[in-house]
């Protein structure tokens, strides 16, 4: 959207579709934190086999766990997945039974290096305090070679108290998370099994899939960094994983927790669904909700931190998208098959288990409405301009009536950040008065308000022009160096061109580009001088070579469908190209072709 090169540059830009304001915790963080690692915690186990025969399908194994315990859990040889049924003694009397499930398909991909062949478990079960004695029998499918681990985990005290009260970040939409350090992670279990150590990274997050520890549902709210504590021990010295395998877990009491290192804005890969642990976030729920109700503030919970990370990477928590199948041990479809699924989805949608339960699995319709509603409710808005007349355009955020620009394409934290206009104005940017840089303004209920400076204060001009619910689309109609309004409606682009501060109704030109729901754009796609028309349509950029309605001149397929259309010119060319904002994530082509990114950054 430039002019010639010898004239002042003129532009533009408003995009559309939205994410959620936890984005904002790159523009004032910068590059999100790893967590503390704290003082490690000591957590005591121990490891008995128990012999074939001595338990089975209604025939009960007396286990002494040789220690003060209050967790225990399962493992055994084979490949198919099996029930056991467990009981304490406590002052003499035994408990009720409780079930949990070995599924072979519940941990890391079969590639990985995490993956261990020939051996399925079943994660420990919160049994209480001051446990010595077990018993444990085969509810359904065959077991052999069964392990009973025993872990202390309840004198392991974490660094910190992770009840005590934290001072919110400036900004961060993200919920309170409680660290691994809160929960008294001990970062030494991350490198006891060959080839682990260092967390592995996914390009993005695709997904969120809700999963259940399958525990027990009546804990107290001090016993839980004890239960996330257990179940680290036993995925990393039974398993003989590299961490825990849940990227989050969250408890009854309405409290999330961090679960595998690396990072809680990153795409930490984890080990809870085979076959599609790249690309997605695993969440689990503590308890068994196969057999009980979800407690509503555990829901609250799942519903914050499933927004925060889905709209953080991009994300539309009601859609679906595209996923290859990866190697695995008990997922429904082969390594390389292609399936659509949804965005939010439950364990059980991809391999053959019951997790997350019953009562979870059925809450994940609503899940999915909930977390798209709050996504909605809370989001900023990108734009792309030269904020300091250096040629190349740089990315701004807009949310609340607050601006937070970067002077380039990088990743870091916002360069200016100040307030102009309202919660709920659509931000758009452009020179407005020729002088070659481009600043804010913002369009409301059929107003334009824009300001001459990259700064807070009144609107320098004030413009009526279009109606409400129409979409400004800002550009340079006439080649004289200035960025002219316009709107997009249902369709149509209504433009003007005008001296600044003169105040009008009329259009200067209309005409039928595009279709209702499209995100307009406009950029400088030919070098004639003047800013000209395309839309945004499911993945797909139509762009026109005139100031007219007519056919595309020109289609290919660049980002998709969810994503935020950007238009700039990123490499001081004066000719505009397509970019697309994704989450927290900015992806630049330098050529109006479909193709991989030229760019990428976080902001």
């Amino acid at each position: 959207m430039r002019p010639e090169p010898h004239r002042s540059r003129a532009r533009r830009r408003v995009a559309i579709a939205s994410r959620v304001a936890v984005v904002l915790v790159v523009a004032v963080l910068g590059v999100a934190g790893i967590p503390d690692q704290g003082t490690p915690a000591q957590l005591h186990a121990n490891r008995i086999a128990v012999a074939d025969g001595a338990y089975g399908i209604g025939k009960a194994a007396d286990v002494a766990t040789g220690m003060t315990s209050n967790m225990a859990g399962f493992s055994w040889q084979g490949t198919d997945s099996a029930t056991i049924e467990v009981r304490a003694l406590r002052n003499g009397t035994w408990g009720g039974w409780t079930q949990v499930r070995g599924d072979p398909d519940e941990g890391p991909d079969a590639n990985s290096v995490e993956h261990r062949s020939n051996t399925i478990s079943a994660d420990p079960l919160w049994l209480g305090d001051g446990v010595q004695n077990i018993q444990v029998r085969v509810a359904d499918g065959a077991v052999h070679g069964l392990n009973v681990t025993a872990i202390d985990s309840q004198n392991a005290r974490p660094s910190t108290n992770p009840f005590a009260a934290k001072p919110a970040a400036a900004r961060v939409a993200a919920p309170f998370i409680n660290t691994r350090a809160d929960w008294g992670a001990d970062e030494s279990y991350r490198s006891i099994n060959e080839g682990c150590g260092t967390p592995v990274y996914a390009s993005n997050v695709r997904r969120g899939i809700v999963h259940h520890t399958v525990d027990s549902n009546d804990y107290a709210p001090q016993d839980v960094p004890a239960i996330i504590r257990g179940i680290y021990y036993f995925h990393t010295h039974t398993n003989g994983w590299c961490d825990i395998g849940y990227n989050f877990l969250v408890d009854r009491y309405g409290g999330i927790w961090e679960g595998r290192y690396g990072g809680i804005y990153s795409s930490v890969v984890g080990a809870h669904t085979s076959g599609f642990n790249t690309g997605s976030t695993g969440i689990s729920v503590i308890g068994n909700f196969d057999i009980a109700p979800v407690p509503g503030a555990a829901y609250a919970a799942l519903r914050q931190i499933m927004a925060f990370k889905l709209s953080y990477h991009g994300v539309d928590p009601a859609g679906q998208s595209w996923v290859t199948v990866g190697d695995n041990t008990g997922a429904y479809w082969p390594a390389g098959t292609v399936i659509l699924a949804d965005n939010i989805d439950g364990h059980r949608d991809f391999n053959s288990t019951a997790c997350p339960g019953q009562y979870l699995y059925a809450l994940l319709p609503q899940l999915r409405a909930d977390v798209a509603q709050m996504v909605a409710a809370d989001r900023d808005k990108p734009v792309i301009c030269d904020w300091n007349g250096n040629g190349v355009d740089a990315p701004a955020n807009f949310l609340h009536g607050q601006w937070y620009i970067r002077f380039s394409e990088t990743t870091g934290p916002a360069e200016a950040v100040f307030p102009y206009g309202n919660d709920g104005d659509i931000p758009v940017c452009g020179d407005w008065d020729g002088n070659g840089t481009e600043t804010p303004g913002v369009y409301r209920n059929g107003v334009f308000y824009l300001r001459n400076s990259v700064s807070p204060g009144f609107a320098d001009v004030v413009i009526a022009y279009g109606n409400p619910g129409d979409i400004p689309i800002v550009g340079d109609w006439n080649g004289d160096g200035r960025t002219d309004i316009g709107v997009f409606r249902n369709g149509t682009w209504f433009l003007r061109a005008f001296p600044l501060g003169l105040p009008t109704a009329v259009s200067d030109n209309s005409f039928v580009f595009g279709d209702p729901g499209d995100q307009p754009v406009a950029g400088h796609w030919n070098g004639i001088g003047t800013d000209l028309p395309g839309v945004f349509r499911g993945g797909t950029w139509y762009e026109r070579n005139s100031l007219s309605g007519g056919y595309a001149d020109r289609a290919f397929a660049y980002g998709e469908s969810y994503d935020n259309a950007i238009v700039g010119d990123w490499n001081n060319d004066f000719t505009d190209t397509p970019g697309v904002n994704r989450g927290a994530y900015w992806y630049l082509r330098n050529s109006n072709t479909t193709g991989a990114g030229d760019a990428f950054f976080g902001f």
